[in-house]
């Protein structure tokens, strides 16, 4: 075991140096660690609990990090770039693994910096001791890791999506907004690929028929760009769901104003991102597991902010310029896209002038709606 725990300290301690110099180094030598160090970890975190007079408590703060780091850090990300979390990290492991270094050091009478034999001297197996913290663990840690996870993602959705997005102990839900300027309102309803057939009804029920116009998402592809469709069919299948419907059926009355943009808008990085997620959606579909993962091969080197920027801020400024244009002819204006964008439009609509009204829970789909693996 004394292998394992100066292994663990070592990987510990040298992730977190990678890290900090990784635009030089790169990301492979830190996550090359980082999967190491949390394998070991996890091995020591076995240990404690079976063992008596472990000598594991030096590493206790490490253990703690290495857990959070298995857990993505989060729910940091939803208050922080996940680069600098990255760089943060880094410096908090370097940090941590030296002070430790420097403990053992101090402990050992300044005549080692690690864990040597003599400390497992009294280090004997206990099958009471291990039953005790096999208990702990699988009843006290897993549970406890596991709220902390949906507590995390709970927050880092709403926060992310400004609360256009919500999940809850009973399923997915999305807020349906509107706002109001003198006679005007402007009806935000974020979607999703996915959910069930009521999601999408109710979603567009309380749109008026008349003096309504809808602008509806819809990236066209005049060039010919996209290998594949973004069909998203085969992924609402596996999850006994129904892949979004076009919305404009749901409501017989209001105008149809496109205003999206073409695929030919977008830079070539994204081009190549949205190629790979319609071949992954294909393969997906057909059960094509090979097809699948070459798919992946083409999120390589992508630029996020740039895909950020065309998928996301590039389409909301059209929809922006087709909310001005459309308020010169109608009252009512709806806008069911993705939640995604609604952040980034209703900024733009409040800067506007309009001021926020009436709002709608809906449901997308509840826990008890999902199909599991393996269910016909």
């Amino acid at each position: 075991m004394t292998v394992i725990f100066n292994a663990y300290l070592l990987c510990f301690t040298t992730e977190g140096l990678f890290s900090l110099t990784s635009p030089w180094s790169g990301d492979v030598p830190h996550n090359i660690l980082g999967a190491v160090a949390m394998l070991l970890a996890m091995l020591i975190i076995l240990f404690i609990g079976s063992f008596k007079n472990l000598p594991w408590k030096p590493l206790a703060l490490a253990l703690v990090l290495s857990l959070w780091q298995g857990c993505l850090y989060l729910p940091v990300p939803a208050y922080l770039d996940f680069k600098p979390l990255l760089f943060a990290a880094g410096g908090a492991h370097l940090a941590v693994g030296l002070a430790t270094l420097l403990s053992i050091h101090r402990a050992s009478g300044k005549s080692s910096f690690l864990f040597d034999h003599a400390q497992w001297v009294n280090c004997t197996f206990s099958f009471s001791r291990t039953l005790l913290a096999g208990g702990l663990k699988l009843f006290v840690l897993t549970p406890g890791l596991i709220l902390y996870l949906a507590w995390s993602a709970q927050l880092m959705l709403q926060k992310m999506s400004h609360g256009f997005l919500q999940v809850d102990s009973t399923g997915l839900y999305t807020e349906a907004r509107e706002y109001e300027k003198d006679s005007q309102k402007i009806h935000l309803l974020p979607t999703v690929h996915v959910a069930t057939p009521a999601f999408y009804d109710q979603l567009m029920e309380a749109l008026p028929s008349s003096q309504s116009v809808v602008l509806p998402e819809g990236v066209t592809d005049k060039k010919h760009l996209l290998k594949a469709s973004l069909d998203y069919s085969g992924a609402a299948d596996s999850l006994g769901l129904t892949s979004q419907p076009d919305l404009t059926e749901k409501r017989k009355g209001p105008t149809t104003q496109p205003c999206d943009a073409d695929i030919s808008d977008f830079s070539a990085p994204t081009v190549a991102l949205l190629n790979g997620v319609a071949g992954i959606l294909q393969s997906a579909s057909t059960g094509d597991t090979l097809g699948a993962l070459q798919s992946l091969g083409t999120f390589e080197n992508i630029d996020t902010m740039t895909v950020i920027e065309d998928i996301i801020r590039t389409r909301n400024m059209r929809v922006v310029e087709g909310v001005r244009t459309a308020q010169q002819h109608y009252q009512h204006i709806a806008i069911p896209w993705g939640a995604a964008h609604m952040p980034g439009i209703e900024s733009e609509i409040l800067k506007m002038n309009f001021q926020r009204g009436a709002t709608r829970r809906i449901m997308v789909f509840a826990w008890k709606d999902l199909k599991l693996p393996g269910e016909p």
